[in-house]
């Protein structure tokens, strides 16, 4: 990849900040360049945010940005809720017997508590058919 001219730069900084204010640019869209660029400002040290100016990005420190970290790549990962921690720690293979009995014990204390219309939710929840289905497939 060639290096971008301190012109292209600039007008790559426009073009972002641009889409992120353009009417009519969907929310999914929008709130992900936001997010990328917050993760490049921790990433790289550069304050591209300025919340007290008109104009809220820094164009002229973002095309620096794009200049000298044209290559960089950031590890952009969806957060997981606690259900899905909870359920990547228990189907974990080097998690210890002890820690997984105890652990499904907490889990399944929370589903005893449950009235029996709760239950059938849980039990005809998407999620849990879906993996119903999955586990039928590989049989």
């Amino acid at each position: 990849m060639k290096k971008q001219s301190v012109k292209e730069s600039e007008a790559i900084a426009k073009a972002t900040v641009a889409l992120i204010h353009m009417p009519g640019a969907p929310n999914f869209l929008v709130d992900g360049m936001i997010s990328l660029l917050y993760e490049l400002q921790a990433a790289t040290g550069a304050k591209l945010w300025n919340g007290e100016a008109k104009e809220c990005w820094n164009v002229e420190t973002l095309a620096r940005v794009v200049e000298h970290y044209q290559t960089m790549h950031l590890m952009l990962e969806r957060k997981k809720d606690l259900a899905e921690l909870i359920s990547a720690v228990l189907n974990h293979p080097e998690l210890p017997v002890q820690l997984y009995n105890e652990l499904f014990k907490g889990v399944m204390y929370y589903y005893d508590e449950l009235t029996a219309e709760e239950r059938r939710l849980v039990d005809n929840s998407p999620e849990r058919i879906r993996l119903i289905l999955k586990a039928e497939e590989c049989a």
